[in-house]
């Protein structure tokens, strides 16, 4: 396993060097593994995020089962992050393949509004 070098971070905990993927150096990790999912499920508390992945495995009537299999958990911050650079890479591949249409009937929100977004 490759440890990391010592960080220095200000205060509020940011890191003081600039993150740039030139100066990222991903490692996978012996347990790493790729997966499938065309389901997800979503939780939060004020402490974190978890997204889980799964992968629907059969459909009798009414009844999807979903096999779950993996759950990620990360910051708020990290989250919402990872939102942001999730929307700006399927822009991209739009513009790139084409537009990526939706079921009828099925909307969601890109990125919902922080509370100081909300009192302004």
């Amino acid at each position: 396993m490759v440890k990391p070098k010592k960080t220095e971070s200000d205060a509020n905990g940011n890191l003081k060097i600039a993150v740039r993927p030139e100066n990222i150096n991903n490692v996978k990790s012996t347990d790493f593994r790729t997966i499938y999912s065309n389901s997800s499920s979503f939780n939060h508390s004020a402490f974190d995020v978890s997204f889980i992945f799964g992968e629907i495995a059969g459909i009798e009537g009414e009844k999807i089962t979903v096999e779950q299999r993996v759950k990620v958990t990360m910051s708020p911050r990290h989250a919402k992050l990872f939102a942001m650079i999730l929307v700006q890479n399927l822009q991209n591949y739009e513009h790139t393949i084409g537009p990526l249409p939706l079921p009828a009937g099925l909307t969601a929100p890109i990125m919902g509004k922080g509370r100081e977004e909300e009192k302004a």
